[in-house]
């Protein structure tokens, strides 16, 4: 026979039953969510910290690789970012320096050729006399021979400006506080 009394209380019985498993599955739930967020958070958080490190100038910024998910994606793409970024900053430098060297080699080539030419127009002034007029190529050799020397002491200063310039200065060690 039906006892309801009985089947009310089996009900009661299965439903606390259902209702605890209910709140220990909930419950579990969200341990395992908020276990899960901080993972997550601190992933991001570091980072952020690094991407603020490299914004700064820190491009030896590197992160541990990330795992198989999103997060680990970004990771792995901000570390080749940062090598990227580093690669690039050597291959600017080395290209400004090239181009200094390369404007310092106009220049010093301008300042060589300007006592060049008085030096060539001289001399050549010099051969068409001595082939025309010999006794005046003879008294021209003094004065060719002073610019000739003084634009030849010019060259010797361009050298030897140019060779100071490319030694490092001696090193001035101080104390400091």
């Amino acid at each position: 026979l039906y006892d309801s009394d009985r089947a009310e209380l089996r009900a009661a019985e299965t439903g606390s039953v259902l209702l605890s498993a209910y709140l220990l599955a909930f419950v579990l739930m969200v341990v395992a969510g908020l276990y899960t967020a901080r993972g997550l958070a601190r992933r991001l958080s570091s980072l952020s910290d690094a991407t603020r490190r490299v914004a700064g100038g820190d491009l030896d910024t590197a992160l541990p690789r990330g795992g198989r998910d999103e997060v680990g994606a970004l990771v792995d793409a901000f570390n080749v970012m940062t090598a990227d970024l580093k690669r690039l900053r050597e291959r600017e430098a080395q290209s400004e320096r090239a181009s200094a060297w390369r404007g310092m080699a106009r220049q010093v080539a301008h300042e060589i050729k300007n006592p060049l030419t008085p030096m060539k127009l001289m001399l050549q002034q010099l051969a068409a006399t001595s082939r025309s007029d010999p006794s005046f190529a003879t008294q021209m050799i003094e004065p060719t021979t002073k610019v000739v020397l003084e634009q030849i002491d010019a060259l010797a200063r361009i050298a030897s400006d140019f060779s100071a310039f490319a030694r490092f200065p001696p090193r001035a060690i101080e104390a400091l506080d």
